[in-house]
């Protein structure tokens, strides 16, 4: 390129300019276009993979937050799935505790709302809200959908008069088949949240 730039200069001092043919002139314009061509294209890769890499670290930050919530949460979350299947500690927890569930789900959850997205926050709600009513009135804290029944039973003579109000009538309560769908879909959500690969 530097030799036809020197013979373009030398041809026109001489006043020999027309000796440059059209293909010379091209051949000369791609020759200077190529790296200004090789620079832009490179910057445009360059500027894709930092976007790239600024979204991994996004998404990967997101993700540590969301395992920080989780481990809140996972606790809560299990007795809340002993608490409704009448496996595992249920009979142990005395009704305030599943009031103290939601409670504590709850906080954990809204603090970090943010975080979820909407189909896992709308998942969460379906699942709360089929556990327990809330808004009963004034002066009246939430009450368990879970089968007093057997909470009743499995405290026997233990059993306090005041619990009663911590529950919906038996008409009222949440089956096992019923929760454990609602369950299942808020713990297949909450694993995508979580980046976890279930397969």
């Amino acid at each position: 390129m530097a030799n036809q730039i020197n013979k373009l200069e030398s041809h026109a001092k001489r006043g020999f300019v027309s000796d440059w043919t059209s293909l010379d002139v091209a051949k000369l314009v791609v020759q200077a276009a190529v790296p200004a061509v090789l620079a832009i294209i490179g910057f445009a890769i360059k500027s894709e993979l930092q976007r790239r890499e600024n979204n991994e670290w996004r998404t990967r930050i997101q993700v540590e937050w969301r395992l920080r919530v989780f481990e809140e949460m996972a606790k809560d979350l299990n007795n809340l799935y002993c608490a409704f299947n009448y496996i595992g500690n249920w009979g142990s927890m005395e009704p305030p505790v599943l009031l103290d569930l939601k409670r504590n789900l709850d906080r954990n959850f809204y603090i970090y709302k943010f975080l979820w997205s909407e189909q896992f926050r709308e998942s969460y709600a379906r699942l709360i809200n089929a556990c327990f009513v809330t808004n009963r009135g004034a002066g009246l804290a939430a009450a368990s959908r879970a089968n007093v029944s057997m909470y009743k039973k499995a405290w026997g003579d233990n059993w306090k008069p005041s619990w009663d109000e911590m529950f919906v009538s038996n008409t009222q309560r949440l089956r096992r088949d019923e929760f454990n769908e609602l369950y299942a879909d808020t713990s297949a959500r909450l694993i995508t949240e979580l980046g976890i690969d279930s397969s």
